[in-house]
């Protein structure tokens, strides 16, 4: 089941697009869908890192994240869809929030909010 919010649409830098959509993927388990599309004539960063999952004002646990960041080359059509799972078992999206923080080199500390997250810096 895909839910409308919390959603991210983020625009890193010039050609560049992020946007992150989520869906339950089991009783326990949200799945942040991140999709990147990269037209900007350079590769763009990705962390596992840089997309944080809040719930009810606490961080949820992802499952697994890879350690180092994903190389999203530039592309006249590509994009890039990177699946991340949080787990959640009382999820609510309503009681939910997203927090996105770029560690692109070129974008660093970009920070992007949507739904119900702690209090944080944006540029």
């Amino acid at each position: 089941m895909y839910y409308s919010a919390p959603r991210l649409d983020v625009k890193p830098r010039e050609d560049v697009s992020l946007t992150v959509s989520i869906s339950r993927s089991s009783k326990a388990e949200v799945m942040a869908s991140v999709e990147i599309r990269n037209r900007s004539g350079s590769p763009f960063w990705f962390s596992d890192n840089d997309l944080q999952f809040f719930m009810k004002g606490v961080r949820l646990e992802q499952w697994r994240p890879k350690a180092d960041p994903r190389e999203v080359p530039s592309t006249p059509d590509g994009v890039r869809i990177f699946g991340l799972i949080f787990i959640a078992p009382d999820f609510d999206p309503a009681l939910s929030g997203l927090v996105y923080v770029c560690s692109d080199p070129s974008s660093i500390g970009l920070t992007k909010t949507d739904g119900m997250v702690p209090a944080v810096d944006t540029p």
